[in-house]
């Protein structure tokens, strides 16, 4: 994020217009991610499996350890390695300039970028 960014205001058209361009900016297949915790640092991964109306439809997909040791690690998610059943849809919270969905009270997703991995712990 350019460092001016900061200190900008967006205007409530900004906002709106983010919003749009943000929603339009997701695609079926993009990779979301999930990270929570408080003793521990968890990673969920979620997949957009469908866009209705101002909503986006994900679907949970495992995630594999690429770096293992003791009790932390990395790892990285499995495209279409669904966990079945876990379906849920969101609404788009984020009217900046960068994609956020709300997962409950204490974390949302964000865009996973191919390549990243993600930092996890089993104990803190």
């Amino acid at each position: 994020m350019p460092y001016e960014d900061l200190y900008h205001i967006p205007t409530k058209e900004e906002k709106e217009k983010n919003q749009i361009d943000n929603f339009n900016k997701v695609q079926i297949g993009d990779i979301y991610v999930n990270t929570w915790g408080y003793d521990q640092t968890n990673q969920d991964f979620y997949q957009v499996v469908d866009k209705r109306g101002k909503s986006v439809y994900f679907r949970k997909i495992n995630g594999k350890i690429v770096v293992n040791k003791y009790d932390r690690g990395y790892c990285i998610p499995l495209k279409d390695d669904f966990v079945e059943g876990s379906k849920v849809f969101r609404r788009l919270v984020s009217k900046s300039k960068y994609n956020y969905f709300r997962m409950n009270s204490f974390s949302g997703l964000s865009l996973h970028e191919e390549g990243d991995r993600y930092y996890f712990s089993t104990y803190g």
